[in-house]
């Protein structure tokens, strides 16, 4: 059966058509793949878990990026009693760095990556910091015996930093204080009281 040169046309343009409306779906499946695959880098590497356990997952590829190859992950923090140092031995499982430990009383911890005993960096996927020790981060374990080391509630204030002469020590530190919205500045001087752990810490976000 012959046919005509408009049926001929009609078909190549019908084909051009599929052609086009796939090159164009496979386009929009590609770049839906590559928008909802979120960068390594942005999962957190230290996640604190409902039940006061941490989970731990460091890509090795970080770790030399940062300190280069090693034989030895730790993280090191105010883990043991009394919050005193120490560390968490990290298994090699694939391409991570994992452990899972706890649980964890309630309270505010600090930590560091270290990498063959001597190579120390942060963690860049925790924003928190501690401002003497640029390498530490930390994190929260709630609880109501660490109530008051818990976000003040809303309206959440301000807080500021002053300065003070330490006499045991004998230089100037700096505190942070957390000043209520219902404050008012009136010039009248209200008793204070400092707490310091002794270590010298001066602690950020």
């Amino acid at each position: 059966m012959k046919t005509t040169m408009r049926e001929r046309q009609g078909r190549r343009s019908s084909w051009v058509r599929r052609v086009l409306t796939l090159a164009v779906a496979t386009a929009v499946a590609v770049a839906g793949i590559g928008v909802a695959q979120p960068a390594t880098a942005a999962s957190e590497w230290v996640v604190s878990q409902d039940d006061g356990y941490l989970r731990i997952s460091v890509p090795n590829a970080a770790v030399e990026e940062a300190i280069g190859p090693v034989s030895q992950v730790v993280v090191e923090g105010n883990f043991g009693p009394s919050h005193n140092w120490a560390q968490i031995g990290l298994t090699r499982s694939g391409a991570n760095w994992t452990a899972t430990y706890g649980p964890f009383d309630p309270g505010l911890y600090y930590y560091q990556i270290t990498g063959d005993d001597s190579k120390v960096f942060k963690d860049p996927t925790n924003p928190t910091s501690v401002g003497s020790e640029p390498e530490w981060s930390t994190f929260f374990i709630p609880g109501e015996s660490a109530a008051l080391l818990a976000d003040a509630p809303e309206p959440a204030g301000t807080i500021e930093t002053l300065t003070y002469d330490s006499s045991v020590a004998g230089e100037e530190r700096e505190a942070r204080v957390w000043v209520p919205p219902t404050y008012k500045a009136t010039g009248k001087k209200f008793p204070v009281l400092y707490l310091q752990h002794g270590g010298g810490q001066t602690f950020g976000d």
